[in-house]
């Protein structure tokens, strides 16, 4: 009796996708600031604030009301690293899980989704780390001042 040889396309897929996701979680801060245009320098943002003053000096001098040139901020191409790692860390648990349906190797599936939701939560921390890290720069700076919360 000759049995058949079982696949694990699914789950071996899942955990390489599930491990790169993993891999650029990790990275995210450094693959943002090298995607990313560099920074506009402070000089040049402090010559356009006072321009800008200048102008709407004049313009209150003049009786007029001042009209502020409209500035569009372009979306960084970093906005999308945050998604796009959680989904395809998402990727790599589903098919770990479509691999644990179809009858693949428990451990292989198992790894995938492992991996996958570790990306998934990897990210999540480094967002949430920065939100506690701003929460307690405002709380620090607010006592200094004498505010009590």
């Amino acid at each position: 009796m000759e049995t058949e040889k079982k696949r694990n396309t699914w789950s071996l897929t899942g955990c390489l996708i599930a491990f790169l996701a993993l891999v650029a979680a990790f990275l995210s801060p450094q693959i943002a600031e090298a995607i990313d245009p560099p920074p506009v320098p402070l000089e040049e943002t402090v010559v356009d604030f006072a321009a800008r003053l200048k102008n709407a000096a004049m313009a209150k001098a003049k009786g007029e009301d001042y009209q502020p040139p409209v500035v569009e901020n372009e979306a960084q191409p970093s906005a999308a690293l945050v998604p796009l790692v959680i989904g395809v860390g998402l990727l790599g648990t589903g098919l770990g899980l479509g691999g644990l349906i179809r009858g693949e190797r428990t451990s292989l599936s198992a790894a995938a989704m492992g991996l996958g939701i570790s990306a998934a939560m990897v990210q999540w921390s480094i967002i949430f780390a920065g939100a506690l890290l701003l929460i307690l720069l405002v709380v620090s700076v607010l006592g200094t001042l004498g505010i009590e919360l």
